[in-house]
């Protein structure tokens, strides 16, 4: 299968010219000031990872400061740039400089849409004496997780016991618990529902899991012995595949003992598009892209001797190293420049240069897949002001993606540029 490819992008030169002004603009700017026009390039539509979002890039005939002011749905102005999934807009300005006038956009309206996360849930009995139901809320990031509201019903009873246990973690493993003192003997079905922290940042598809446990059987736990942690993590392009080496604390006689294994989040399948990875029926794993996400093991044996044990992993596939090298080069492009007269920073041209494509599938050494686009260098223009100048590296022709009527662009390559 061929997945989506995933680079990060370092720009190891940057263009930077200096502009020499001419005699007559050296001597001031009887003429008046040209005005300055600004306008914003990028939609900074994302969603929602716990940080404020990222200053749009915009195109300007000034080299005067840019600045960005963002506002709430209700059009008043914030502090600085928001984080909480929401409605917002940004204006940007350009200050004024000794040629140019101060100028500033209209408003340009995006979104911070929730992130998805996935409930799972397990329980046991321990020594007959206490049954623990854990709930994992997977993809989640900052303290505000939210609750989940557990039910634990003995069989044949219609009313449970109900507890409410707050979701707690670090990184994106958020993990709550409701226990059961003395639970008598027989099936205990135990329902989980999800509800999303005050600020509401997250998005559920299945805020509902339900398990049992019967007392009658032995409990054990399900580990993972090929890593010392729950998270694997890995390289694309360095990693193609590995096993999870999924293992019994308490191993049933014989080949009693059943895995399974399910991918329960993938951070490219929950937008409709191909994995970052795959699962067999034996545990092993399949690398197709850079990406995240958690697989659920679940162990049973064939004669019912044990409760089932269920545990997640993280798989982390981090991406591919880029290396993007850059010229400015003369009108003819045989000869490398550092420097341009006031007027003729136009007539330049750019190139440049990549390693550390992979070159397998529909990677090519001159272009991102996955509609990510190309990389291209923003020309700098006849009338840039002089003065040292920084031609930036941008993204071109970089695809979207359309999910319930909101449009993300550029949600997947990761990138730095100057």
């Amino acid at each position: 299968m061929k997945g989506k490819r995933l680079f990060s992008i370092l720009i190891s030169v940057c263009l930077i010219l200096t502009l020499l002004p001419t005699a007559a603009l050296a001597e001031g700017t009887a003429e008046g000031k040209t005005a300055g026009t600004i306008s914003i390039l990028e939609n900074p539509t994302k969603i929602y990872d716990g940080k404020g979002v990222e200053a749009p890039s915009v195109q300007t005939n000034s080299g005067g400061t840019v600045s960005y002011t963002y506002y709430d749905a209700s059009g008043n102005a914030l502090s600085g740039a928001p984080v909480n999934a929401g409605t917002y807009s940004v204006a940007a300005t350009v200050a004024a400089t000794a040629n140019y006038t101060a100028a500033t956009t209209e408003k340009y309206s995006f979104t911070i849409a929730k992130r998805p996360v996935v409930l799972g849930l397990s329980a046991l009995i321990t020594n007959s004496t206490e049954l623990t139901a854990t709930a994992v809320l997977m993809n989640a990031l900052g303290s505000d997780a939210g609750t989940v509201e557990f039910t634990i019903t003995p069989q044949g009873q219609t009313d449970g016991t109900k507890v409410t246990g707050k979701l707690t973690g670090t990184g994106d493993v958020y993990t709550a618990t409701a226990r059961l003192d003395n639970p008598g003997a027989g099936i205990y079905t135990i329902d989980a529902r999800y509800v999303s922290g005050t600020s509401d940042n997250y998005t559920c598809a299945s805020p509902t899991a339900r398990a049992s446990c019967d007392q009658s059987l032995e409990a054990r736990s399900v580990s993972c012995s090929s890593s010392s942690s729950s998270t694997f993590s890995k390289t694309y392009g360095t990693d193609t595949s590995f096993d999870l080496g999924a293992a019994a604390s308490i191993s049933a006689a014989g080949d009693d003992d059943v895995f399974s294994y399910m991918v329960v989040y993938d951070s490219y399948a929950v937008y409709g598009l191909g994995p970052a990875v795959q699962v067999s029926n034996t545990g092993n794993v399949t690398i197709y892209s850079a990406g995240t996400a958690f697989i659920k093991i679940s162990l049973t044996d064939k004669n019912s001797h044990y409760m089932e044990a269920d545990t997640y992993v993280k798989v982390q596939v981090s991406p591919a190293p880029l290396a993007v090298t850059s010229q400015v080069k003369s009108d003819g492009g045989s000869s490398t420049v550092s420097e341009a007269a006031y007027g003729t920073a136009g007539s330049l041209k750019y190139s440049l240069g990549y390693s550390g494509f992979l070159k397998s599938g529909s990677d090519t050494a001159e272009t991102f897949t996955g509609g990510h686009g190309t990389l291209a260098v923003e020309p700098l223009t006849n009338t840039s002001d002089a003065g040292a100048r920084t031609a930036e590296i941008v993204r071109q022709g970089a695809g979207s993606l359309t999910i319930n009527e909101t449009t993300y662009y550029n949600i997947f390559l990761c990138a730095t540029t100057h």
